[in-house]
């Protein structure tokens, strides 16, 4: 109907209406055209192979998280630094939100980096646990990307004021609050110093939603959403 196609037509200006495709390593029928369909199943059909492999490995290697240990920390008075960073967590998570859906980019929000802060808003937001000390097992092992989007940045589609800083404040705010866990929730929070195997499974997680998720995504729109995929078009 008329009704849903305007509905329809709405819902994709806002999700990426406004993302430049002219601007290098945004997007656009060159970008999604980078690789052959050939060359494109083959690569994920190897990698998926591999990463279905060490994805096992990984689980049945990895140290559980004991009852004992998660339980550790609990009646203590939530610290006043952990609620300035939640505070700041989740009114930054806020404007990058706004931000996207204001300047038409809402598809973005999908990228890892937000993945990270809403996962870092909820361990903040949580006691010591199992599910906690599982998440930060996993976030733990990305917080270098932050280091490096700070040190490459891609901030050509930030035009709104407040933007490029809401950007810095967001990588900073990653790669602070897991060492601030660790130190807050002590040395049970985190596997054994001589153990790969969360690594290892964090790995698989980062590419697996990298592979499975955001590069089906960017085909379909056209829209450099894997920044760190095996496909994705030179930056």
């Amino acid at each position: 109907t008329t009704a849903y196609a305007g509905g329809m037509a709405n819902l994709s200006d806002l999700l990426y209406g406004g993302v430049f495709f002219d601007e290098e390593g945004e997007g656009g029928p060159t970008c999604s055209a980078y690789l052959s369909t050939r060359r494109v199943l083959l690569e994920t059909a190897v990698f998926t192979g591999v990463l279905v492999a060490i994805f096992v490995y990984a689980i049945k290697t990895c140290t559980r998280v004991r009852s004992a240990d998660a339980a550790h920390g609990w009646g203590r008075e939530e610290p006043v630094v952990k609620r300035v960073l939640l505070v700041a967590a989740c009114l930054q998570f806020g404007f990058e939100i706004a931000f996207k859906l204001v300047s038409r980019q809402g598809l973005f929000l999908m990228n890892l980096t937000h993945l990270y802060t809403a996962a870092e808003i909820y361990l903040l937001a949580s006691k010591p646990g199992r599910a906690s000390f599982s998440l930060l097992r996993l976030v733990l092992y990305h917080i270098h990307e932050a280091g490096l989007a700070m040190l490459f940045p891609e901030v050509a589609s930030r035009q709104i004021p407040g933007s490029l800083a809401s950007f810095y404040l967001q990588h900073v705010l990653i790669m602070v609050v897991p060492p601030y866990l660790m130190y807050e929730w002590g040395p049970r929070s985190i596997e054994p110093r001589r153990e790969w195997s969360w690594a290892i499974f964090s790995l698989c997680f980062y590419w697996m939603y990298t592979l499975y998720v955001l590069y089906p995504v960017s085909l379909i729109r056209s829209t450099d959403q894997t920044i760190a995929s095996l496909h994705s078009c030179t930056r």
